[in-house]
């Protein structure tokens, strides 16, 4: 009979001692919410080019030449957020989402046409939307954290493309000239005679 007490106090010392070696983990330690602040790394570089090929910052074009048009986008972040393109020269607005670490190109307008004479062309990313992630709370769970836009630095980033426009004479322009050439031409030759 005192064996068999002395088993079951055992088993039950056991028990115990299991439980307590045991961290106890809230309910609320494995999914805290809260915001916090965290500084977005990300960045925007706006190209064009003649062909959709060999991109630049600055290219020198006939007026009137159809432009392609590329952005960059690079997010150096480890949480995904929502981003807005503006571009000063069109009145294109395009809204995309940036993953996590990752960088893509984006065709905020895939042609225009050169404008009359030269011009400088700013577009510019807005981050439009809040952030939410998970990360180990160091207990077992996962806190999830909602970051506010107002928290990041920089909200918005803006760069610049520039083409020097290279008028292109007219039709009317380049047959007057021809045929002042021609009739220079003849008026030689009937001298000649």
């Amino acid at each position: 009979m005192k064996s068999k007490h002395c088993k079951k106090m055992f088993i039950f010392i056991i028990i115990v001692s299991a439980l307590l070696s045991f961290p106890y983990i809230p309910s609320e330690a494995r999914a805290q919410v809260f915001t916090n602040t965290y500084p977005v790394e990300w960045s925007l570089n706006a190209q064009i080019s003649p062909d959709g090929q060999n991109w630049s910052d600055n290219l020198n074009v006939n007026v009137g030449q159809e432009l392609f048009y590329r952005i960059t986008l690079a997010n150096q972040s480890p949480f995904s957020f929502n981003i807005t393109l503006t571009n000063s020269m069109l009145p294109a607005v395009m809204t995309d989402t940036l993953s996590a670490n990752s960088a893509k190109e984006v065709d905020i307008v895939s042609h225009f046409y050169a404008l009359q004479g030269s011009q400088t062309n700013f577009v510019t990313g807005t981050l439009t939307g809040p952030v939410t992630g998970s990360v180990d709370n160091g207990n077992g769970g996962f806190m999830t954290i909602t970051y506010s836009i107002d928290s990041f630095t920089p909200l918005t980033h803006a760069d610049s493309v520039t083409y020097n426009g290279i008028p292109v004479p007219e039709p009317a322009t380049m047959i007057l000239i021809i045929s002042g050439i021609l009739g220079i031409a003849g008026l030689r030759r009937k001298l000649k005679r």
